[in-house]
């Protein structure tokens, strides 16, 4: 299952995950654009631009602004956020504006467009933190933080668009992705991006907590993949899904895989834990398996390999 010679929309779509997304899409043969205020930097507008992908710098919680670029399109994929937990964190009415109040406009301009699909960026977030059970889609959510709050509260306005106005959403709980293009210089830069660009520095890597905080990190390649055949697939609709690698790592032993595969000098620095931060949020990827079968293909070592082959070409 693929999306073929479709029209397609991604909002954030220059972001790390959009490029990676917006690309494989123009090689099935589709006309993409892509929304984007670029609020992290245009290090991607050279390749998509080469691409034949059309750009609109915008901003999606300004409804009038981004009205235009929603007709005429079959399929908007959904990316557009401000991402990570402490960010939301810092700016909770921020937050909100761009991950509730945006994905709104986005749904409202879909359905008025008659738009065919609507696939959301959802995010594990919304979980919370859990001891021993794996994360399934239809266990009861719990977020810690306004970014999760916000992701929750996004999610449930995709559902009641399905149910009430028949917008055929499709929402995707996406794990800890990292990969090529992943900035690793930002403020809340994601753990494995930053902690590579750091390392190949030769600077100490800041640990918060014990760094046995696991995650289950997720090779963009297998994210992008995973989001294409679940815009294919005709089983999803009004669903969520998990889109996630299948084995856990503690960010202690993250940390010391990238020391290692970087000949860094780089000492760990512990410092004191973060608020909202989850101790564990495993995911289970049992509907990932059955509904699509799909199983990630890029195990953390090889996707390391090629996150830091990635970063030392851009050097």
């Amino acid at each position: 299952m693929q999306v073929k010679n479709k029209k397609c929309l991604v909002t954030g779509g220059a972001g790390f995950i959009g490029s990676h997304l917006t690309e494989e899409l123009v090689s099935f043969g589709n006309e993409v654009s892509v929304i984007d205020d670029f609020s992290t930097g245009k290090h991607n507008l050279k390749l998509l631009t080469a691409a034949g992908v059309k750009i609109h710098e915008s901003d999606i919680t300004n409804i009038s602004q981004i009205e235009p670029f929603f007709r005429d399109i079959d399929i908007i994929f959904h990316l557009a956020a401000m991402n990570r937990a402490q960010r939301g964190i810092s700016d909770p009415l921020r937050c909100n504006e761009i991950n509730v109040t945006g994905t709104l406009n986005c749904l409202k301009l879909a359905v008025d467009n008659s738009i065919d699909k609507f696939i959301f960026a959802s995010s594990s977030s919304v979980y919370g933190s859990v001891t021993n059970n794996k994360l399934d889609e239809e266990m009861d959510l719990k977020p810690l933080n306004p970014y999760g709050v916000g992701k929750l509260s996004a999610e449930h306005y995709c559902r009641i668009f399905y149910e009430i106005f028949g917008l055929k959403t499709t929402i995707l709980r996406y794990f800890s992705v990292y990969g090529p293009r992943q900035q690793g210089g930002i403020d809340h830069a994601g753990v494995i991006a930053k902690f590579i660009n750091l390392s190949l520095a030769g600077r100490k890597l800041p640990i918060y907590g014990n760094g046995l905080q696991k995650r289950n990190f997720s090779y963009v390649k297998d994210v992008v993949d995973a989001t294409i055949l679940a815009a294919a697939s005709d089983n999803l609709n009004g669903d969520v899904i998990n889109i996630a690698s299948e084995k856990e790592y503690s960010v202690l032993d993250v940390t010391n895989r990238i020391i290692s595969e970087t000949s860094s000098e780089s000492e760990i620095d512990y410092q004191p834990p973060l608020a909202g931060d989850p101790s564990r949020n495993p995911a289970n990827i049992n509907k990932l398996k059955t509904v699509l079968n799909f199983s990630p293909k890029h195990p953390l070592n090889k996707g390391l390999k090629q996150t830091i082959s990635s970063m030392l070409s851009r050097n």
